[in-house]
């Protein structure tokens, strides 16, 4: 089982799930928040590494464009010494994610990874609509990329 979701960092500095955050006053290009990503209930990512969100899911959004050709991906976090990892082993990928790690189904995870993606994106859209065409080639980067295999 795999559950992804986002959540935006509040001025006071708790974290809002990304659907009852109404409105952002902060920077466009810096969204604080974080992303939790459990694999069997197992936490992998979480609230511990917040960052900029709108960074990590485009950086996300690349790895999954990038596993199409490699079996091994890899990136930091935006502003962290985080370290996040996707390794394809035949129908499963291993997510690490610092000391962190797991093995889910390829197919259920990319599937989860797209759908959450293209939910962010489609909030940013809402919520900085001057930004719109970065997050549209966002949303088609992922849509292509968690279906082409």
């Amino acid at each position: 089982m795999i559950s992804i979701r986002t959540l935006l960092r509040s001025s006071a500095g708790d974290f809002i799930p990304l659907e009852d955050l109404p409105a952002t006053s902060g920077d466009a290009f810096y969204v604080e928040g974080a992303i939790e990503l459990r694999i069997d209930h197992k936490p992998i990512m979480g609230v511990r590494e917040w960052d900029d969100v709108n960074h990590l899911w485009g950086y996300i959004g690349n790895m999954i464009d990038e596993l199409r050709n490699s079996p091994t991906v890899e990136t930091y976090f935006p502003s962290q010494p985080i370290h996040l990892s996707f390794q394809r082993d035949d129908n499963f990928i291993v997510v690490t994610c610092g000391d962190r790690r797991a093995s889910a189904p390829a197919d259920e995870l990319l599937i989860a990874i797209r759908d959450e993606g293209i939910r962010f994106w489609n909030a940013m859209l809402k919520l900085a609509p001057d930004n719109a065409a970065e997050y549209k080639f966002q949303i088609e980067q992922l849509r292509a990329s968690a279906t082409e295999r």
